[in-house]
């Protein structure tokens, strides 16, 4: 009994609620779940998982993956690899993660190159010749070839299945666009040309050949043409025609369109490729009422049958009203040399695509005789 007053009612402390752990725990622990249990998942039911958990935490799922980029586990490596390009096939934001980490120079070396690897693979929307990664040291070169291997293996793979000589450009073009990122080294391309020295497969020799043929530095290209000179000695294998056919291809004829006023001209150089196939290098050019001429536009044919060409391009065109006049190859390389001189003295850019294909527009036309 109370002595004064009412009995108070004993009370417990209230209970507290548990701490909701925070969002960057709760990725890190599923995808930790996802990675060392993934043999419990299929590849679909993983990518499921995946999708789910970015699309409820999407910047802490991108910035989780980032951070395993430079892991030293090759089996995460892989993992994270799978992950980044599952999400970038469906989703704009890994691309642009991996293009942050690609231009961060505080990022780490390894990460950097991965990141650019996988924006490769995701055949993202970016320019990689102004992207600098320079190695310092002989372990950041060592990294950088282990990164590479997957390329090399992607490269032998695409040109042993390649039929066609607008393939094999686009091979060795994504090769250049690879060793532009790495700076000024000698050490990565040595080792790319020593390791395709050593294999001598079918397919690696036409690789190095396709590099002495089409890369846009010499320096690479004379390192490919010493290798393959080295393997002269060993026994030689056939070189598929799509790839010979670029050792300065055969000029079959030049095409021109009539000037009229208001519109661009269309000049055309093409050549035999592999069989009786033909690619064609196509500029627009505006004529200017100094009578001066500049280049505006230019785009590289795929290879097609000789007939394919004539109908489907020649006369389609005629079809709209556009003439083409056969046209000799010193007069075609005279017009296009005024044009690029026009662009010279108007201070006109060239066009982007222009600018990747100039070592072949150099060594095919403005440098070439037929």
């Amino acid at each position: 009994m109370a002595l004064f007053g009412k009995k108070k009612n004993s009370t417990s402390p209230p209970e507290t609620a548990p701490k909701k752990p925070s969002p960057a725990r709760v990725v890190r622990k599923q995808l930790d779940d996802l990675f060392e249990h993934g043999t419990s998942y299929t590849m679909s039911e993983m990518g499921l998982e995946l999708e789910a958990l970015f699309k409820e935490y999407p910047a802490q799922v991108l910035n989780q993956l980032v951070k395993r980029l430079n892991t030293e586990d090759s089996d995460e490596e892989r993992w994270v690899a799978w992950a980044f390009i599952h999400l970038g096939k469906a989703y704009e934001g890994p691309v642009k993660k991996l293009t942050s980490v690609l231009k961060s120079k505080k990022k780490p070396f390894k990460s950097r190159m991965l990141a650019m690897t996988l924006l490769q693979q995701l055949g993202a929307d970016v320019d990689f010749s102004h992207v600098q990664l320079t190695q310092d040291t002989e372990s950041a070169a060592h990294v950088t070839m282990e990164l590479l291997d997957d390329k090399i293996e992607e490269w032998l793979v695409r040109i042993a299945h390649a039929e066609f000589a607008d393939q094999v450009i686009d091979i060795i073009f994504d090769l250049d666009d690879t060793l532009a990122t790495m700076g000024d080294t000698e050490t990565i391309p040595t080792g790319i040309i020593t390791r395709l020295s050593e294999l001598s497969a079918p397919e690696a020799v036409s690789l190095l050949q396709a590099i002495a043929f089409v890369s846009r530095s010499n320096r690479l290209a004379k390192k490919a043409e010493r290798a393959l000179e080295r393997l002269q000695s060993k026994v030689l294998r056939a070189i598929p025609p799509c790839v010979t056919a670029l050792d300065g291809p055969q000029f079959y004829r030049a095409y021109a369109t009539d000037p009229i006023a208001g519109e661009p001209e269309t000049l055309i150089f093409s050549w035999r490729t592999e069989g009786k196939n033909l690619m064609a290098f196509v500029f627009l050019l505006d004529v200017l009422p100094s009578n001066d001429v500049t280049v505006s536009d230019f785009f590289a044919t795929r290879s097609v049958s000789i007939k394919e060409f004539k109908v489907d391009f020649l006369k389609k065109g005629m079809q709209k009203g556009v003439t083409f006049h056969d046209m000799q190859f010193i007069s075609g390389q005279r017009l296009l040399k005024k044009a690029l001189q026009g662009n010279k003295t108007y201070r006109k850019a060239l066009p982007k695509l222009y600018r990747r294909y100039a070592h072949l527009i150099e060594r095919w036309i403005l440098m070439g005789s037929h």
